[in-house]
This record gives structure tokens, C-alpha cells and sequence, in this order.
């Protein structure tokens, strides 16, 4: 019987991974105790579309964290900028 995991399994496999079991252990055990659900078109699906989602969340985040460091470096500038005009009105005053 092929199941989709809900939970890590050890010797089984990863959340998300579709695995073939014996219907027993997959009745009897697994499913009851919500570690794996029937690997039906529908739940496949919905497992897929939740991977795509996880994956354009990453490269969502892999993205702001690129544009981070630019951010910082030019407000540092911005401040480094307004010491220096303070510093020099100082200076000339």
C-alpha cells in the first residue's frame, strides 16, 4: 500500500515521502496515529502543492537575505555621511 508520511519514520523515510508499506502496518499503525495518510491523487496534490509553496517561501527568503546586506551597507554610508557633515560644521564653525 503506497502512504505519504506526516512524520519522520526511521528506516522509512522523510516527511512528505511516498512510500509502499504493508497494508497492515499502514492501517493498523500509521494511519491511526496520523503518522502517514492513502496516497490518493487528492492527497498527492496537496502534498505537492505544499512543497511549492515551502520551496517559493525559501527562495523568498534566500532573496530578502541577499538584498539585506546592501540595505545595511548603505545605511551605515547614510550615517557614516551625517557624522562627516556634523563633524565638519563642527570643525568650521
Amino acid at each position: 500500500m503506497k502512504i505519504i508520511l506526516l512524520d519522520k519514520i526511521q528506516k522509512l523515510g522523510e516527511i512528505g515521502d511516498i512510500v509502499e508499506v504493508n497494508s497492515g502496518y499502514a492501517r493498523n499503525f500509521l494511519i491511526p496515529q496520523k503518522k502517514a495518510a492513502f496516497a490518493s491523487k487528492k492527497n498527492i496534490t496537496e502534498e505537492l502543492k505544499q512543497r511549492l509553496e515551502v520551496k517559493i517561501l525559501v527562495v523568498q527568503s534566500v532573496k530578502l537575505l541577499s538584498l539585506l546586506p546592501r540595505k545595511v551597507r548603505y545605511m551605515v554610508q547614510l550615517e557614516q555621511e551625517k557624522f562627516l557633515k556634523r563633524f565638519l560644521i563642527m570643525i568650521y564653525k
